[in-house]
């Protein structure tokens, strides 16, 4: 099935043939309903403005309200600590007239500010008013919200370290798989370009044909999406000028992936390297800092268990490639002393 990895299970797989079927069904149910709420709910706002289509999709037109509650909780020390919580309520017509509550997006105050900050930096020219901007981020929570439980356990952010230290031995400036909540580079693609362009992002990383250039991938999910990857950074890297311009990407997939083995026979593979991630401390110090919200399914909290971890023992190894054009390597030779350097920033014991 189209869900199902012929491996094993992944963050991807439907359990069973009749389970899938169920959900289907279901979920065919859900689209149709929501689907027919969406075409009266866009007829209605066509009708309220008229050839002025965006005015009647404002926060206020659509019924969004913010607000603010603080909670507190005990960390791992026992101190109190205290966080604030930026409440996105849409309060829709239907909803207020058959008295049921209103569709509710959370998120941590430092995250909500920080996304505030990156839509005016980038959507201020169209609109300079910030009429639009709750409603943008409501739906960019919802569609993040829609994938977390897909990539919990799938997927680690790079340790903040790593990611200085690839800047400066290998120039990278951009990330090719993040998010409006995180990423390290100012430059990114993302997931969801239609909603994430207005917060910075540069669309697709497979809509994404850099000349020349550093970049760094995370790589998402399971090797189901390593093939495809692989395949749009190759074709870059064949399509590139190695006398002009300096192409270089450094890819970092779980060990056992078969990016290795899509990448091993190419021209381009200059140097590898393997990291021992302790996924039950280290990889969650950091984790635990671009978590953006601490509400929802505990499946997309951040545990702190080991038991949780990606590997029985709390260990896991990550796979670390340079792809690079001739001009590329010459310019970001992955020398021995460099990528120790990298390797080292996965090491929470030094």
């Amino acid at each position: 099935m189209l869900l199902q990895d012929k491996e094993g299970t992944s963050a991807l797989a439907v359990p069973d043939d009749e389970l899938a079927e169920v959900l289907a069904s279901k979920f065919v149910r859900d689209l149709e309903q929501i689907s027919v709420e969406v075409r009266k709910t866009q007829s209605a706002l066509v009708r309220i403005g008229g050839e002025d289509y965006l005015k009647s999709v404002e926060d206020k037109m659509l019924g969004m309200r913010l607000s603010e509650v603080t909670t507190k909780y005990y960390d791992e020390e026992g101190d109190t600590v205290e966080k604030t919580i930026m409440r996105i309520e849409w309060h829709t017509k239907s909803s207020i007239a058959q008295g049921r509550p209103p569709q509710v997006q959370k998120i941590y105050k430092t995250h909500f500010d920080m996304l505030s900050k990156y839509y005016r930096e980038y959507s201020s020219g169209t609109d300079p008013e910030l009429k639009h901007m709750l409603t943008r981020t409501f739906v960019l929570l919802c569609r993040y919200d829609l994938i977390g439980d897909m990539k919990n356990g799938c997927n680690t952010s790079l340790p903040p370290q790593a990611f200085e230290t690839l800047t400066k031995h290998f120039g990278v400036t951009h990330e090719c798989f993040a998010s409006p909540m995180n990423h390290a580079c100012p430059s990114y693609n993302s997931i969801f370009p239609d909603i994430d362009r207005y917060f910075g992002s540069l669309g697709s990383f497979f809509d994404f044909v850099p000349k020349e250039g550093s970049f760094e991938l995370d790589i998402p999910f399971n090797s189901a999406s390593a093939k495809m990857i692989l395949d749009h950074i190759l074709g870059l890297l064949y399509q590139s000028d190695s006398d002009k311009h300096p192409l270089s990407f450094i890819i970092i997939v779980p060990h056992g992936d078969d990016f290795l083995e899509y990448a091993q026979n190419s021209p381009f593979l200059r140097k590898t390297a393997t990291v021992e991630v302790d996924t039950a401390n280290a990889g969650l110090n950091f984790m635990s800092e671009m978590q953006y919200k601490d509400t929802g399914s505990s499946s997309r909290k951040v545990s702190r268990n080991a038991d949780d971890a990606d590997s029985s023992d709390g260990y896991g190894f990550k796979l670390i490639l340079w792809l690079q054009n001739d001009f590329g390597h010459d310019l970001w030779t992955p020398v021995d002393e460099k990528v120790q350097a990298v390797v080292d920033c996965f090491d929470t014991s030094i």
